[in-house]
């Protein structure tokens, strides 16, 4: 019966992990597709500090979803 259990425990760490990494790969994939097309950039100014610039048509298409009546579903969303 403990040896039934330990394979459970072993297979349940194995697929919280496999779950982690899934997350965790997603989440960077998504994040290095969004900045290699380059809707955001990050220039450094002149103090060495790093600041954040959109494209100004995803400024222009956040101040539509901003004002519009579904503002709300869309964060949510988000």
């Amino acid at each position: 019966m403990s040896d039934a259990d330990n394979l459970i425990g072993k297979l349940y760490k194995l697929h919280q992990q496999y779950g982690n990494l899934t997350a965790l790969g997603t989440l960077a994939g998504g994040q290095a597709l969004y900045y290699g097309v380059g809707l955001t950039k990050f220039p450094k100014d002149a103090y060495g500090k790093y600041s954040l610039k959109h494209m100004k048509a995803l400024n222009a298409f956040s101040d539509v979803v901003d004002n519009s009546k579904f503002s709300k579903a869309a964060r949510g969303l988000a």
